[in-house]
């Protein structure tokens, strides 16, 4: 019980207060680059309060995925280590920016890793 072991509790806390960190920055890039698509932010926002209030024990056994479009895992045991490079087209009309319009033909590409799994 981490009531009764408060050295027990300081050690998942770190941890579980990353994943939130992290989930939430997630849920601010996909609001950014896809916000204008109505992807479901409330996911990413759910998946974030998932990864904050999750029982310790519950959060070991999970890996859940943040980030509608990104699809991103994350490893709360940090036992998991096969990390795959994914990419998606970004397109400009589909961002939360001022100059941002339905006629856009901008586009880029963002590279980045199919999971996050902070250090122990």
């Amino acid at each position: 019980d981490e009531a009764a072991c408060p050295l027990l509790a300081a050690a998942t806390e770190p941890r579980a207060a990353v994943l939130g960190r992290f989930a939430r920055a997630i849920e601010g890039l996909e609001d950014l680059c896809f916000g204008r698509r109505g992807v479901a932010a409330s996911a990413a926002t759910a998946a974030a309060a998932a990864a904050t209030a999750a029982p310790p024990a519950a959060a070991a056994t999970q890996q859940e995925e943040v980030g509608t479009s990104l699809g991103i895992r994350l490893a709360h045991k940090g036992d998991k280590f096969l990390v795959k490079r994914k990419n998606i087209s970004v397109y400009v009309r589909d961002m939360t920016i001022a100059s941002a319009h339905e006629q856009s033909r901008d586009w880029f590409e963002l590279f980045y890793d199919d999971q996050y799994s902070p250090p122990k």
